[in-house]
């Protein structure tokens, strides 16, 4: 009997860990989260105040609103996955829904041939008066993101929350999404910065 209640444990603790992510997965993530906060920090490089806001025409963004644009989205979307970390596991069909997307919003992101508006919950709102403010609050976020990846042991891959065009992602998928959506708005960036 006690050989029976250790291999049930042993089982319990197998499945819970098997639904952290793996150290290459953090890895990657914490890379991509990088990579793109440097690429965007650089695109915003020598951009003065007032460039900054000036907007090529009437429908589209300034710099100053794609980098609040950014900051909005950095902290919604890290509150939406820890409220979604606090909710029940996902069912196993759920989780079925997310395989594969990972790597197809690694493709997807960062391609600005596709566009799509933004919800009304993350749209530039002139919260910022300045480059700075609002470039400062990206960063203090995805600062946030990235420790939080960097240490995070909860079951990312369990918790899965709809995306409005994606559908389900799973928690750690919305990093893959987070990346991304700073290479997009970085590219969005050059192309303003071209237009002045």
């Amino acid at each position: 009997m006690v050989f029976f209640k250790a291999a049930a444990a042993a089982a319990l603790v197998f499945a819970l860990e098997a639904q952290t992510i793996t150290p290459e997965e953090r890895t990657k993530a914490v890379a991509e989260l990088e990579r793109t906060e440097k690429l965007l920090l650089s695109a915003l490089d020598g951009v003065s105040e007032g460039d900054a806001a000036n907007k090529p025409s009437p429908e589209k963004w300034s710099v100053l609103e794609c980098v609040e644009h950014l900051a909005l989205t950095e902290r919604g979307i890290f509150a939406m996955m820890q409220a979604s970390l606090k909710s029940p596991e996902a069912s196993e069909a759920d989780r079925a829904k997310t395989k594969g997307k990972t790597e197809m919003l690694a493709r997807f992101m960062p391609d600005r041939s596709r566009r799509a508006a933004a919800p009304v919950e993350v749209a530039p709102k002139g919260m910022f008066k300045t480059l700075a403010e609002a470039k400062a609050a990206f960063v203090s976020a995805r600062k946030a993101t990235i420790e939080y990846v960097t240490k995070t042991d909860e079951p990312l891959h369990s918790h899965v929350s709809k995306h409005f065009a994606f559908g389900e992602l799973d928690a750690y998928q919305w990093f893959a999404l987070m990346a991304g959506h700073v290479e997009r708005h970085r590219k969005q960036v050059n192309e303003v910065k071209a237009g002045l």
